[in-house]
């Protein structure tokens, strides 16, 4: 996320002078596209995790995957 706010041409000085709300709304978009890119990362993995035999590791890595994606903090 830091890094595509940087490539969008949000500078790191600007980021140290936000207070929390100030800079989660400065990188929103940011934000977004790492929360996209985690996603899509997700999916392949899945479908790579998915060819697994039924086993209790693999049971494990689905739910692992699926509660990073949907946790909020």
């Amino acid at each position: 996320m830091v890094i595509d706010a940087l490539n969008s041409g949000i500078t790191l000085e600007d980021m140290m002078k936000c207070n929390n709300g100030q800079l989660m709304h400065l990188v929103a978009d940011s934000i977004g596209y790492a929360e996209e890119t985690a996603r899509e990362e997700l999916e392949l993995a899945m479908a790579h995790i998915e060819r697994l035999d039924d086993t209790p590791a693999r049971n494990k890595l689905i739910a692992l995957g699926e509660y990073i994606i949907s946790r909020n903090k």
